[in-house]
C-alpha cells in the first residue's frame, strides 16, 4: 500500500489567506487563495482550492465550530469495514454542507478498526474507531455555511451510536 503525507500550509495575513497542501514527494495537490473584503466577508480566488473557504467574519471573527463527541454502542462489524465509514463521512459532509477536497482513510489489521480524515474548504471531519467496545471518536471541525453539528448527527443516526459526550467550542471568538 502506498502512503501518502499530506502537508497542509494555511496562513491568513491581514486580509488575505492562502491554503496549500503538499504530498511526501512535494506535489502541490490543493490550493487556493482569497481575500477578506472591507465588509469583513471572506472571498475567495483560483486555484480551484480554497478559495472562499473561511467563514463571513464578523468583529469577533470569523464563525467556526468544533464539535467532539464519543459515540457508543456502534456494531463492531460497522466500526471494521473502512469502505462504509469512509462513504458515510462523505455522506455526513455533504449534509452539512462542506465541500470535500481530500480523503485519506485507514484500516487497521486484524479485529482492529479505522482512521480517517475528510480535509474539507472549511476545515476537516475525522472519525477512528475501537471495534472492541463499540466506539467510534469524531471531530468536526467547520467554518462558513458549513455545520459541524450536522455532520456529527448525521453520523450518529447512520452509525446507530449513542453520543455520550459531547463537546462544542465556538473557534476564532474573541
Amino acid at each position: 500500500m502506498r502512503r501518502v503525507l499530506y502537508v497542509i500550509y494555511a496562513c491568513v495575513v491581514i486580509g488575505t489567506y492562502t491554503v496549500v497542501i503538499y504530498s511526501n514527494d512535494g506535489t502541490q495537490r490543493v490550493g487556493g487563495t482569497g481575500y477578506r473584503s472591507g465588509g469583513g466577508s471572506w472571498g475567495g480566488g483560483g486555484g480551484g482550492g480554497a478559495g472562499g473557504a473561511v467563514a463571513a467574519g464578523t468583529s469577533n471573527g470569523p464563525r467556526a465550530t468544533h464539535v467532539l463527541v464519543d459515540l457508543w454502542g456502534i456494531e463492531a462489524a460497522v466500526l471494521r469495514d473502512v469502505v462504509r465509514i469512509e462513504a458515510l463521512m462523505h455522506e455526513a459532509a455533504a449534509a452539512a454542507q462542506a465541500r470535500v477536497l481530500a480523503a485519506h482513510f485507514h484500516r487497521f489489521g486484524g479485529e482492529g478498526g479505522v482512521t480517517g480524515v475528510l480535509l474539507l474548504a472549511e476545515s476537516h471531519l475525522s472519525i477512528h474507531t475501537w471495534p472492541e467496545v463499540g466506539l467510534a471518536a469524531v471531530d468536526a471541525f467547520m467554518c462558513g455555511e458549513a455545520r459541524a453539528e450536522v455532520a456529527i448527527e448525521w453520523l450518529r443516526a447512520a452509525l446507530g451510536g449513542q453520543a455520550r459526550s459531547h463537546t462544542a467550542v465556538r473557534r476564532g471568538a474573541q
